[in-house]
């Protein structure tokens, strides 16, 4: 191709593309340049308004102008998005009778205004988000959804006055499956949290069986977990090398009778409890222990038995780890050494240690 058609075939994508800008910047700005003072771009504007006020500002100033940044956007996000017909659902004009259809609108606004009232205001009045509220806001968010929903069928303009009003018979029909529907999407909502925060605080659900559940499935089946008792027992095999390694054998017997045995365990094993993440599952954990001869030595048998609820009590067995204690003799006094083997799992084959 000749250079100069080259040029002229550039120079008239430059015009397409130039004009295609210049366009695409018009309706960007339209969007913002109200046709009328009283409009949704009006309401867009004075939130940027608060917000380039604020940065000017300080103290409680700043923080009312960003409350009032969020106002305002929240009103004309609703307000918008109403206007928008294409953001209705089922709605047909051409049908008889006509169908008004579903606008999204105050679900969208519902979730600018939940995360406005549980995350950006706490923050604003306590300069720190609340911990909790990201998921209060995703379990009101189907609720204050549904209020901004029925609103308006609750409301109607007489002659410039706002006035109560009661909907249609027909209307109030839709408006209680809309807000059954709502709710039960809120509680599926805090279900779920209930839940995280359950096998948060009692890590050992998750070992447990739960085929014969309602509503919770395995999504990993073939995965292995331990539960926690296995973790405990672990735990406490270094503080029960030092509480008896290198003592004299005559001391070490006296520490396994039953009732001092009881005693330090104990304390081992809520040292070994506290050494983990503390969980409120721990509590349900009882470690009890057994101490037989073997040899020249001592056999410890540690049981962790869970205390909580289980999905099938019949087949709950303890965790078990074994632990033997054998005098050491290069020394003209003999001292005392402890070897532990990995926990075994379940006790199947042993009736839990019971005192």
């Amino acid at each position: 191709m000749p250079n100069f058609l080259r040029k002229i075939l550039d120079f008239l994508l430059a015009i397409v593309l130039l004009k295609w800008i210049v366009n695409l910047i018009q309706a960007a700005i339209s969007i913002f340049i109200p046709s009328t003072p009283f409009s949704y771009q009006t309401l867009f504007l004075l939130s940027l308004f608060s917000y380039f006020m604020s940065q000017l500002a300080d103290g409680i100033i700043r923080k009312l102008l960003l409350s009032l940044v969020g106002i305002f956007l929240i009103l004309g996000v609703y307000w918008a998005t109403t206007a928008n017909k294409e953001l209705w659902i089922y709605r047909d004009q051409k049908s008889k009778p006509k169908k008004d259809g579903l606008p999204l609108s105050p679900w969208i606004t519902g979730a600018i205004l939940c995360a406005y009232l549980f995350v950006t205001l706490p923050m604003l009045l306590l300069d720190r988000i609340p911990e909790l509220g990201g998921k209060a806001a995703l379990v009101a968010w189907p609720i204050i959804s549904v209020i901004i929903a029925a609103a308006p069928y609750f409301m109607k303009l007489e002659k410039d006055e706002l006035r109560a009003k009661a909907p249609s018979p027909r209307m109030r029909q839709n408006l209680v499956i809309l807000f059954g529907f709502n709710i039960l999407v809120s509680c599926w909502f805090q279900f779920y949290f209930l839940i995280q925060n359950w096998l948060t605080q009692y890590p050992s659900l998750l070992a447990d069986n739960f085929t014969q559940s309602a509503f919770v499935i395995n999504v990993a089946p073939t995965q292995l977990r331990q539960t926690r008792g296995v973790a405990i027992l672990e735990a406490m095999e270094l503080p029960l090398k030092e509480q008896l390694d290198g003592k004299l054998w005559s001391e070490v017997e006296k520490l396994l009778l039953p009732e001092e045995r009881d005693k330090w365990l104990t304390t081992v094993a809520e040292e070994a409890k506290t050494k983990l993440s503390p969980v409120k599952e721990d509590r349900l954990w009882t470690v009890k222990s057994n101490a037989s001869s073997r040899d020249s030595g001592y056999n410890l048998e540690l049981q962790a038995i869970w205390q909580g609820p289980h999905s099938q009590p019949e087949t709950s067995y303890p965790e078990q780890k074994s632990c033997q204690i054998t005098p050491v003799y290069p020394q003209t006094v003999a001292t005392t050494s402890v070897k532990c083997e990995p926990v075994k799992g379940k006790a199947e084959d042993q009736d839990p240690i019971i005192f």
